[in-house]
């Protein structure tokens, strides 16, 4: 489980237990994962403020599975997400812009009325998510 003491990653510790983890309880029982929130966002370096809020931030999680699982699960796990996930978590959208790619794939919070949130829950496998970080 993320475990952080304030800010923007102590919101997303709550967002994966009360949002995330009842969603991945209900579909995928059978599916060991576990959950953090990995990256240089300022809000995972403990240095998130009002400023740091305007991109890259916001209710979001990785969700580490097996190699196995990823192979049969992962796309339905994303998918199910989209359609379960609350269309905010405390006052904030859930649903981000797709990767800019002339920012470098920056992503903001939207606001979004139907269809499935674009989340930021990735799911992934500790050996995908480091190769991925590294390169």
């Amino acid at each position: 489980m993320i475990q952080a003491s304030g800010g923007g990653a102590a919101m997303c510790a709550r967002f994966y237990a009360q949002s995330i983890r009842p969603i991945l309880d209900a579909h995928f029982p059978d599916v060991p994962h576990s959950a953090g929130l990995l990256d240089s966002g300022s809000e995972v370096l403990g240095f998130d403020d009002e400023m740091s809020r305007d991109h890259d931030w916001g209710p979001r999680a990785q969700i580490f599975v097996s190699e196995d699982d990823f192979a049969r699960h992962a796309t339905t796990i994303h998918a199910t997400l989209g359609r379960e996930l609350p269309r905010t978590f405390e006052g904030f959208p859930t649903h981000f812009s797709p990767p800019d790619a002339s920012d470098g794939g920056t992503r903001w919070m939207e606001p979004a009325a139907e269809g499935p949130v674009n989340h930021r829950v990735a799911v992934t496998t500790a050996t995908r998510f480091f190769q991925d970080y590294l390169q």
